[in-house]
């Protein structure tokens, strides 16, 4: 009967919550301010959501994000009249979340210390509740309810996560599907199927099988290459709805019938100006400094050539457990369609192989992260893919301080760098907005004199020196409040007053922009004009 949406004014992470009528499409004159980092659960007459106390005037875009705290609204009344689910007077650094199941029966609560782990607790009243989990060492999704268990995914005693369910009746926990060899990188359930995506080598593959018997996995067939999202399915029947993309296939949403069904169906095509069958990716892997193999995805247009004069484009992230997996993006085409080539390093930090890929680039492992980042340009330099004078290296937030803390340790490998909205002050991330949250990834410099100096170590703002630098375009937004733009000034200042060569050092900053969500297109087509004009002219590609 109702859409729940979000407004976010700027670009910035807060959110006003309102509600449509689907029916006239009248928008109700319900309003929600103040929320932030929250989905919307519906419950039977309202949603839950959650949110933070107001701000003080002048300090909504760089104070510290404390007691986050979970609401219902009923639709039809005034936000003042919202039920406090729950609050943790005790933990101001903790965020909080709820979930529903689609019958209306039960709440389901997450709370984190950071952006990996949560503990779960469930109510079917939102006043009592039962802990199923105690402690913050692993991840927990909710998937569904079936009968009287309560589905979810998570990586306890699992890596590459399993999936386990709680009987409500008197909350024993089975295992339903056992780890497997490579990462579930999300399980939905239909009425009587589970479905399944694996990451194997960082490509998706669809398996289906039996919610009550697992046995018989059966695989369903992709149109190639690429990586599977919004798998979305019907606790009353057995359809399956998904996107699949690639680097140079827009997203597409597919079709079939768990159980049934051995392939995929188009059901929603994009209408694209490029033409997908004249471009491919090649994946491979390559040798990190420490030996640790890294999966690494060349696209290019058919007949580019494998040549020292080729212009590359090297991208990476390599942190939060996050999995770089092929996925289109329209402004590259031009890129490719000219003669380069889009690189994609699955560097360590992320989740392409499970919990353990992500751990060995955290904390005291960070540097694994930047030494495979310049073993992959070292790699494509060696093997004739291109050369310094051709590289440009680029990398957004976390993956901003991957391309920072490359300008700072090895500024002689390339040619051009491009970090957005970066991390770039390591020593005191954690004291503005939701910085604090990151530390279960970095460490804090207040931890220990170790953590402190080795964050020191690496930060980007800490380690520049008189040098020649490539030429630098940093971007970030006035209303970026997850990464301050302060990283992204002082880390500006220092490369311009310490600049020994002659390349630029430009800041571009977008007013009335935030992190990169919910961007409007014309401000994206401004960003990727600019960020491609540089690349192009100081790679010599608008002679």
């Amino acid at each position: 009967k109702y859409l729940g949406f979000s407004i976010a004014e700027s670009g910035s992470d807060w959110n006003t919550l309102k509600v449509m009528d689907l029916a006239t499409g009248e928008i109700l004159e319900d309003k929600v301010e103040w929320a932030k980092f929250t989905g919307i659960s519906w419950g039977v007459d309202g949603f839950y959501y959650s949110a933070y106390d107001a701000p003080k005037k002048g300090e909504e875009y760089s104070a510290a994000n404390e007691y986050h705290q979970v609401f219902f609204h009923r639709i039809g009344t005034p936000q003042s009249d919202d039920v406090l689910i729950w609050r943790d007077d005790e933990n101001p650094n903790r965020n909080h979340y709820a979930a529903t199941s689609k019958d209306g029966e039960w709440i389901i609560l997450f709370a984190s210390e950071g952006t990996s782990g949560n503990n779960v607790r469930i109510s079917n009243d939102g006043t009592t509740w039962t802990r199923l989990v105690t402690n913050f060492e692993d991840d927990y999704s909710f998937l569904g309810k079936r009968g009287d268990w309560l589905y979810f995914s998570t990586n306890n005693k699992a890596p590459n996560k399993r999936i386990v369910a709680w009987d409500t009746k008197d909350f024993t926990q089975k295992e339903v599907l056992a780890e497997k060899e490579f990462v579930l990188k999300s399980a939905a359930l239909s009425k009587n199927k589970m479905v399944l995506v694996y990451l194997e080598d960082v490509i998706s593959h669809v398996y289906t099988c039996d919610i009550a018997d697992n046995s018989q996995a059966e695989e369903v067939k992709l149109p190639g290459i690429g990586t599977v999202n919004g798998v979305k399915t019907s606790s009353s029947s057995d359809e399956v709805y998904l996107y699949f993309e690639n680097f140079y296939t827009p997203r597409e949403v597919f079709y079939f019938l768990a159980g049934s069904d051995k392939e995929v169906s188009s059901v929603f095509e994009t209408n694209p100006t490029v033409n997908s069958a004249d471009y491919e990716t090649i994946a491979m892997k390559y040798p990190s400094k420490d030996g640790t193999m890294i999966p690494l995805f060349i696209t290019r247009k058919k007949g580019t050539p494998q040549d020292v004069s080729t212009p590359c484009f090297l991208y990476g992230y390599g942190g939060f457990n996050i999995s770089i997996a092929p996925h289109f993006k329209s402004d590259r085409i031009p890129f490719l369609n000219d003669g380069g080539i889009y690189v994609v390093a699955n560097i360590r930090g992320g989740s392409e192989y499970g919990e353990d890929w992500h751990q060995q680039g955290i904390k005291m492992n960070k540097q694994n992260v930047f030494d495979d980042f310049i073993a992959a340009a070292e790699y494509l330099q060696k093997e004739g893919w291109s050369s310094k004078e051709k590289m440009a290296v680029h990398g957004r937030s976390n993956g901003g301080l991957l391309a920072g803390a490359l300008l700072t340790q090895r500024q002689d490998l390339f040619q051009v760098a491009i970090p957005k909205v970066g991390v770039l002050d390591m020593l005191r991330y954690h004291k503005f907005t939701i910085g604090w949250a990151w530390a279960s990834d970095y460490g804090r410099s207040d931890d220990s004199e170790e953590m402190f100096n080795y964050l020191r170590g690496y930060s980007p703002l800490h380690n520049v020196i008189p040098t020649e630098y490539p030429a630098t375009l940093l971007v970030t937004g006035d209303h970026d409040d997850r990464v301050v733009p302060a990283h992204t000034f002082k880390f500006a200042a220092e490369l311009q007053s310490k600049q020994q060569g002659s390349n630029p050092i430009l800041l571009r900053v977008d007013k009335n922009a935030g992190h990169g969500a919910g961007k409007p297109v014309s401000k994206q087509i401004d960003e990727f004009a600019d960020q491609w004009a540089f690349v192009y002219h100081h790679l010599g590609m608008d002679e």
